[in-house]
């Protein structure tokens, strides 16, 4: 791609975010607490990959040590259908579990095995991602934040919309001014890329 710029505009796309963002359900500090994973094309056969924020797979303290992995994990498909994760299910990288957290390294993956999904006929629409557009200055139009607020009924997530003000390659991270609430940790970041709406951070 363009090193300076990336322009912005949607071909015909077949969109179902309620079959790309998920609302998650998960016990930390001793309470119930709700996030947002979203599901990625990766060349996996045996099972599909949410992506989602490190934090809402593990937890620290006041002073970023690292206190312990979340529980009872489960992807909330709909108001009535949920999927129970265990831990060996997930991925949190060593950096953000050992050490102070960076912004950067806050993410993780859940796997759910494909026969699980296709057993309730879930057939998730994962966004695509491309690695090439780490090494962007940054991207033309709006980026939109796809995720689920507290509040939000699963299948109905919410979009917010702001500039790209940055993206800080030596840090991981991608600059924005679109708001955000309680519950959309872990939101899709998305861009209009070559017709579609393509992942470039994890909120």
């Amino acid at each position: 791609p363009d090193r300076d710029k990336v322009e912005p505009g949607l071909g015909f796309v077949d969109s179902n975010p309620s079959r790309s963002v998920v609302k998650l359900s998960f016990q930390a500090d001793g309470e119930e607490k709700l996030g947002t994973g979203f599901f990625i094309n990766a060349p996996v056969a045996d099972h599909y990959i949410i992506l989602t924020a490190g934090h809402n797979l593990a937890t620290h303290d006041g002073n970023n040590a690292y206190i312990g992995r979340t529980t009872q994990l489960r992807v909330l498909l709909d108001s009535s259908t949920s999927v129970n994760i265990d831990e060996a299910d997930t991925f949190v990288p060593d950096a953000y579990l050992k050490h102070s957290p960076d912004l950067g390294d806050d993410y993780g993956a859940i796997f759910i095995k494909v026969e699980e999904l296709d057993e309730i006929q879930f057939l998730p629409n994962g966004y695509g991602f491309g690695l090439l557009l780490a090494y962007e200055k940054y991207f033309e139009g709006n980026i939109s934040v796809m995720g689920y607020q507290d509040k939000s009924v699963p299948t109905r997530p919410v979009t917010s919309t702001g500039r790209c003000v940055a993206v800080h390659s030596s840090t991981k991270q991608v600059e924005y001014r679109a708001e955000t609430q309680q519950g959309m940790s872990g939101s899709a970041v998305l861009i209009e890329y070559k017709g579609r709406l393509t992942v470039v951070a994890v909120q």
